[in-house]
C-alpha cells in the first residue's frame, strides 16, 4: 500500500470513529435525559401519594378536637341544638290535637313557635357543620366569627 492510501484510510477511520463517538454521546445524552425525566415523574408521584387528601385532613381533625378548640363557641352550639330539638318537639306536639279531632287552630301556636325555634336552631347547626367541614383554619375561623356569642 502506498503512503497516500494509508493516509486516506487513516483519515476515513478517524472520521468514522469521530462520527461513532458523537452518535454514542448523543445516545448517552438522550438516555440521561430520559432517566432524569423518569426520576422527576417518580418524585412527583411520590409527592402526590404522600400529601394528604382533603378527606384525610378532615379525618385527622375529628369532631371532639374541633369542639375542644378555644375559638369554638360552646354555649352557642348547645343553644342551637337545644332550639332545634325544642322546635321539632313543639311541631310534633302541634299535630297531637289533630289526631283526636280535626281542628287545625288548636295546634297552630305550637306549629308557629316550633317552626320559629326549629329554623333558627337548624341555621346555626348547619353553620357549625360548615365550620367543621371547612378546608383551612382561616375559613373555619371566619365562619365561627359569624356566630354570635351567648
Amino acid at each position: 500500500m502506498s503512503e497516500n492510501q494509508k493516509n486516506k484510510r487513516y483519515i476515513e477511520f478517524n472520521e468514522s470513529y469521530r462520527d461513532d463517538q458523537q452518535h454514542n454521546t448523543n445516545d448517552l445524552n438522550q438516555q440521561q435525559q430520559i432517566e432524569e425525566e423518569k426520576e422527576r415523574q417518580l418524585e412527583i408521584i411520590h409527592k402526590i401519594e404522600e400529601s394528604p387528601s382533603s378527606s384525610e385532613i378532615h379525618q385527622q381533625d375529628n369532631f371532639t378536637e374541633f369542639v375542644k378548640r378555644e375559638e369554638f363557641p360552646k354555649k352557642a352550639a348547645l343553644m342551637s341544638v337545644f332550639l332545634l330539638l325544642l322546635g321539632g318537639s313543639l311541631i310534633t306536639l302541634g299535630f297531637l290535637p289533630l289526631i283526636r279531632e280535626w281542628d287545625p287552630t288548636k295546634g297552630l301556636m305550637f306549629w308557629l313557635f316550633g317552626s320559629l325555634l326549629f329554623v333558627s336552631g337548624l341555621y346555626y347547626v348547619v353553620t357549625f357543620f360548615k365550620a367543621y367541614k371547612a378546608h383551612d383554619d382561616q375559613e373555619r375561623l371566619s365562619i365561627l366569627r359569624e356566630i354570635p356569642e351567648i
